[in-house]
């Protein structure tokens, strides 16, 4: 029977939460019980930031903090008959639990959009004690005893083809762990009242701290090792990779003698290995038995069934992915347009070929063509290769890459391979993956010649022509492509290395209205955590606060409060200031998560004193200016365990200057100083004097050698020592300074043909240049450089600052929107520059960069915000989300006057703004 809930009167409130209509299958079973009674003595729940659950507990029951806790595995075949099997069971021991609100979030959760530690979990079972669970466990095992579903990888499973698992973690605790990178996570309480991380891997962990009372009551069963040898024929010898979807190994086949893939399942299946699986691998076999004769496709060996698993067996194809190959180009520079051309042709040849035998391709990608030794590419992973014409599946393929049409699941169409060409293309001409892309159906949204000026008109003809979102104006065949390539021109006039661009006024005032736009964003946002509490916070949706709210400056409320007091300083808000105040109030309400606190400046208690500090000057307020004196002398008597200026001694040590420049107490100087001297005791001198420190964050060891980068690294620690000669005038800095310089220089890389740009390796012992941002390359460590060029003892050093630029606008420009690693971290450099020596070129750059960080802007209940560091997160953090974006737009809105906020330049012109602005409101 099938109901409208919008039809019947007396409806659950859980269904109404969810909006859906009962014909569904598993809200149709508990709708029946509703409806016979029997749920008349429990609360039904789907609560509405979590639609995914349907949890069900007792009046007045309290769940344990932490124990054995059980889970039944289904897929979307089993998933109704499990439910209606176990229910009566769970009814009767009143034990609480919860199960997914529908199929499709079932079908969500199998395919690992929750994660693929969470994959099978359909129902979890949270029993009172762990006689409860031993007593459970294997009712539940008989009462469904048959039926299929995944293997649940982060837990153990009862006995051999259960679909019964446990793991001991926490059910209702409020308590979690910092670790000092500054992640946090869920906490279990150990026996000896120690917190440990509850880990959720994606293999079972057996804690040593709780015995397993399955297995001592004899419940559970001993498990078999995975097999090395499949069907008595193929031997597997190594893993290649592993995702949701599928295992890939590298194998030998003992009867023919030569080595093979074998493609298996990412999860094993219980019993019955659904439908859908199976055809997923029957059609792959299918394709490549029919194009396998091609030399660069794989060839067919063997399809079998093994243990509810399958394994397709295939021709080894030795070589290099083309994404790694494309991840090592944009280190050092653009893809030569020879190559781009080469590349194209090639794998227009390869499509063509699967086209004119009937079939369509249907998820071309980097990670599925391999470069052999003879250069060529070939094709690899016909999972979604099917004939043309088939019918499509809803949602199957790759972000970025797949059509829109084939995402709807229209029937296939060498349309769909023609539109992923076009995708492919445009991430090796621009270096910007089109995965990652802020809108996958828009990648030109981001146009081509922002990125490469030099590329050919007919070359971008083909490139937009190929990703049009209607059929009709692309392509019909490969055919009119490669002729049209043939026509590209081969060799192109270097362009100006800066397109001209809108007049800076209005730059400034598109910016201005950005900045405007997310601070009204961010007071809308605020929210008042629970009732009667003071204060408003804002919910981080990164993935390094893991849903807890956190109070530091790299990712939480810190860090969005800081930028918020700047916006608030520029832009005339009035409820701007209302909402700093309420925000600064709720920060000091709030714990530290780890004990003793951290006490880093951007994770830490010098963050959250930075915070209170600004946020002071700006509200002319000497209650939060004394809250962030009393940060500093809370951390001045912590150890000093690690020395970057991310988590370490030159973070606190610049906190510490920030104090003293906002109050002149010596005290706050005499801090700076105990961080320097022990940054100087601890520095390593080199031949030549040159200078290093290693282990200097908190993941770091010897074998990888000194970092060199800002955040983790020997610059950042450097700048500080830097800050503290300007502030002091101690002449026992500069040996350690001026060596730490030379070390850097030392070990810079030369980038391009010309020669042009410098770029650095994350360590000393490192091979090749790293990322160019903030965090750990030349970002960073060119606003070092800059910074030491105002001295005459590095005569080189605006040179390298420069050189270190020129890469930065080549190579970080399909980077990320953040400041730590992205977009907005290479526009606070390029401003940088532009303020130290009025050259206009930076500014030009520094603007084109914040039309490409445009593409990232989405809207959230009506306001703007912009992408995180992953296309699916939009979260109000400082270094790591759209607070410090705000603060990039703000600066390009007035990029002759502005600094950059976190430095003592950027505290002190706070500052005189706001002694300016306190004098006016005396009059």
């Amino acid at each position: 029977m099938q109901v409208d809930h919008r039809q019947v009167e007396s409806v659950p409130p859980f269904v109404k939460a969810l909006d859906l209509s009962l014909d569904d299958p598993l809200l149709q079973v508990v709708y029946d019980l509703y409806q016979t009674g029997d749920l008349e003595d429990w609360n039904v729940t789907c609560p509405t930031e979590q639609r995914m659950w349907l949890r069900f507990r007792r009046p007045q029951s309290t769940l344990p903090a932490q124990g054995w806790k059980l889970h039944l595995s289904a897929d979307h075949l089993s998933a109704e008959t499990v439910l209606r099997r176990v229910l009566p069971l769970l009814l009767a021991k009143t034990v609480a639990f919860k199960c997914t609100s529908s199929l499709l979030n079932l079908t969500k959760l199998n395919k690992g959009e929750g994660g693929e530690s969470q994959i099978g979990k359909f129902l979890t079972i949270y029993p009172r004690s762990s006689e409860e669970a031993v007593e459970i466990a294997p009712l539940l095992d008989e009462l469904t005893d048959g039926l299929s579903g995944p293997r649940i990888p982060s837990d153990r499973m009862l006995r051999p083809n259960s679909l019964v698992f446990y793991r001991y973690g926490g059910m209702n605790s409020e308590k979690w762990v910092q670790e000092s990178n500054g992640q946090i996570w869920p906490a279990l309480t150990t026996p000896d009242q120690r917190l440990i991380r509850d880990v959720r891997s994606l293999t079972y962990k057996a804690y040593a701290e709780w015995s397993d009372p399955f297995l001592a009551a004899g419940v559970a069963s001993e498990l078999p090792k995975s097999p090395r040898i499949i069907a008595q024929r193929y031997l597997l010898m190594s893993l290649i990779s592993a995702s949701v979807k599928h295992k890939i190994y590298l194998a030998v086949d003992l009867e023919e003698k030569h080595t093979c893939i074998i493609k298996a399942l990412g999860h094993s299946w219980q019993q019955v290995l659904p439908v859908s699986e199976r055809e997923d691998f029957y059609r792959e076999a299918c394709a490549l038995r029919v194009l396998g004769s091609h030399s660069q496709i794989p060839t067919y060996f063997d399809l079998l069934e093994h243990d509810s698993d399958m394994y397709l067996v295939m021709s080894d194809v030795p070589g290099e992915l083309l994404m790694q190959r494309m991840s090592k180009l944009t280190l050092t520079g653009a893809v030569p347009l020879s190559q781009v051309l080469t590349w194209a042709s090639e794998v227009a040849e390869l499509l063509l070929f699967i086209h004119e035998q009937g079939f369509v391709y249907a998820d071309l990608k980097p990670t599925n063509l391999i470069i052999g030794s003879d250069e060529k590419l070939s094709l690899i992973d016909f999972e979604l290769a099917d004939r043309q014409g088939a019918p499509g599946q809803l949602l199957r393929g790759t972000r970025g890459y797949v059509s829109p049409q084939q995402y709807a699941a229209y029937p296939r169409h060498i349309t769909d391979d023609i539109y992923s060409f076009g995708a492919l293309l445009y991430f090796i001409v621009t270096g910007a993956e089109s995965s990652n892309a802020p809108d996958p159906f828009h990648l030109l949204n981001r146009p081509l010649e922002l990125f490469r000026a030099d590329i050919p008109d007919r070359l971008k003809q083909i490139i937009v022509r190929c990703l049009q979102p209607e059929v009709a104006e692309r392509y019909a065949s490969f055919t009119e492509i490669l002729t049209d390539l043939t026509l590209v021109e081969q060799i192109v006039p270097p362009a100006p290395s800066v397109p001209g661009l809108l007049d800076t006024v209005a730059n400034e005032l598109r910016a201005r209205s950005i900045a405007t736009d997310l601070l009204e964003t961010l007071c809308a946002f605020a929210y008042q955590s629970e009732a009667g509490t003071e204060g408003l916070t804002w919910r981080s949706k990164h993935f390094l606060t893991n849903g807890y709210a956190l109070r530091d400056l790299n990712a939480g409320h810190a860090g969005t409060l800081l930028a918020l007091a700047g916006l608030a300083a520029e832009l005339d808000r009035p409820e701007a200031r209302n909402v700093l105040a309420q925000g600064a109030a709720y920060l000091q309400t709030m714990q530290p998560h780890s004990n003793p606190p951290l006490s880093g400046l951007y994770v830490g208690e010098a963050g959250v004193g930075t915070a209170f500090l600004f946020a002071g000057l700006v509200l002319n307020d000497s209650t939060l200016l004394e809250a962030a004196v009393e940060r500093g002398r809370m951390i001045a008597a912590f150890p000093q365990t690690t020395l970057d200026l991310f988590h370490g001694s030159a973070g606190r040590l610049l906190f510490h200057l920030l104090l003293w420049d906002t109050t002149r107490e010596q005290e706050h100087l005499d801090a700076a100083w105990v961080c320097g001297e022990h940054l100087i005791q601890t520095a390593q001198i080199r031949e030549n004097g040159e200078v290093c420190w290693e282990m200097v964050g908190v993941e770091q060891s010897t074998e990888q050698g000194a970092y060199l980068g800002y955040a983790h690294g020997v610059a950042g620690i450097a700048d500080a020592l830097l800050d503290l000669f300007e502030a002091t005038a101690d002449t026992r800095l500069l040996p350690i300074i001026q060596g730490a310089t030379r070390w850097l220089q030392r070990l810079a890389i030369p980038m391009f043909e010309d020669q042009s740009g410098l770029s650095w390796p994350m360590t000393e012992r490192s091979s090749g240049p790293f990322h160019p941002f903030w965090c750990h390359g030349a970002t960073g460590i060119g606003r070092f450089f800059l910074h030491v060029s105002r001295y005459d003892w590095a005569p080189e050093a605006l040179t390298i600052a420069k050189r270190a630029a020129i890469t930065v606008f080549q190579l970080t420009k399909h980077g990320s929107p953040v400041l730590c690693h992205g977009l907005a971290g290479s526009i606070e450099f390029l401003l940088d520059l532009y303020q130290e020596t009025q050259e206009p070129l930076y500014l030009s750059q520094a603007q084109l960069f914040g039309r490409l960080l445009e593409a990232f802007a989405t809207e959230q209940e009506g306001h703007l915000t912009f992408f995180s560091d992953r296309y699916d997160v939009s979260s109000p953090d400082y270094q790591v989300g759209y607070a410090g974006i705000a603060m990039s737009f703000l600066r390009l809105s007035a990029p002759e006057r502005i600094p950059a906020q976190l430095s003592r330049a950027g505290f002190r012109a706070y500052k005189r703004q706001a002694e300016a602005t306190a004098q006016l409101l005396k009059r």
